[in-house]
This record gives structure tokens, sequence and C-alpha cells, in this order.
């Protein structure tokens, strides 16, 4: 839970920071909307490019896998049947007992 206020807090503390960095710049405003659209447009297109690249890697990967387990005569597992329930209240010799 620590680490989570603590990225939550670092997250927040850069977004101030580029805020203050863009309100004390001696830039104009319209310079810096340009610099953050291309900053923005670039890391968009990188993002795009390393989903694109996953997702081969993870169909190559899954391929493997499924050629493997066929190779290896694997097959698929099903379900094991759960045992009949017993009550952990109940003693089965006590039952007897009484009964005899």
């Amino acid at each position: 839970m620590k680490k989570r206020y603590f990225l939550g807090g670092v997250v927040l503390g850069a977004l101030a920071g580029a805020v203050a960095g863009l309100l004390v710049s001696p830039a104009s405003g319209k310079e810096n909307r340009k610099k953050l659209k291309h900053w923005f447009d670039t890391r968009e297109e990188l993002l795009k490019n390393a989903k694109d690249k996953t997702e081969v890697l993870v169909h190559k990967a899954v391929d493997g896998l499924k050629e493997g387990i066929t190779k290896l005569g694997i097959k698929k597992e099903t379900k094991a049947k759960k045992p009949p329930y017993t009550s952990p209240y109940t003693d089965d010799s006590d039952n007897s007992e009484a009964a005899a």
C-alpha cells in the first residue's frame, strides 16, 4: 500500500513540476502548446509502436506454447470432480456407536 502512495506522489509531483515549468518558462503560450503537442504526438506514436510489438510477441509466444504442447502430447486437463460434502461437525464413528 505504501508503494502505491509513493507512486501517486511521484506522479502528482511530476505533474505539478510540469505545470510550474510551463508557467515560468520564457516561451510564449503558443510556443509551449506547440512543443507540448509535438511531445504528446511523439509519445503517442511510441506507445502505438510498443503496443504493436507487444501484440506480435504475445502471438508468437502463444503459438510457440501451442506447438510445444502439441509436440509433448499434453492434453487439456479436465476439472477434477469435487468430493461430496461432509460436515466437519459430524463424526461418523459417534453415529455408529449410538445406533448399536
